[in-house]
């Protein structure tokens, strides 16, 4: 909407330097046929001309330009009411599915524990045992390795 005024406002002043320099035209025209002769050179007439119709032009566009700042206004208004109702649909969203899963997850969260705890008792136990194993096969092995020495000795 603002591009398509700027450019309304652009073809309107370029409207209103057109019909400025035609009136002066006009006015230079008119003065010559009444006979009086002017003091004030083209340019400067067309000059006076343009910042008089451009006066006029920016006089009839004040009401469309606060019209559309109004509109724009509005807008950013509504737009942040329908941000402001989504954001608090999705807090309520949120709240519906942690009191909805809440619940369960919890659930799911103990039975997890418990399973996890039990699965580290267990191979807690194993370490032990397997540690136990190790130990008594090297006390067998070395218990072995020293009879196999008593009988070498004892046999020579």
């Amino acid at each position: 909407a603002t591009a398509a005024l700027e450019e309304h406002i652009q073809s309107e002043k370029l409207a209103a330097i057109e019909l400025a320099e035609q009136r002066a035209l006009e006015r230079k025209q008119h003065e010559a046929a009444d006979g009086k002769a002017g003091d004030v050179s083209d340019a400067d007439m067309v000059k006076e001309e343009r910042e008089h119709q451009l006066a006029k032009l920016e006089e009839r566009l004040k009401p469309r330009r606060e019209a559309l700042r109004e509109e724009v206004a509005k807008h950013r208004l509504t737009l942040s009411l329908k941000q402001r109702e989504v954001d608090e649909n999705v807090v309520k969203v949120k709240e519906i599915l942690a009191k909805a899963i809440g619940p369960r997850e919890t659930r799911w969260q103990r039975s997890a524990v418990v399973f996890i705890e039990k699965a580290q008792r267990k191979i807690a136990a194993k370490e032990t045992e397997e540690q136990e194993r190790a130990l008594k096969k090297r006390q067998q092995k070395a218990a072995a390795q020293a009879a196999s020495k008593r009988r070498r000795a004892a046999g020579r």
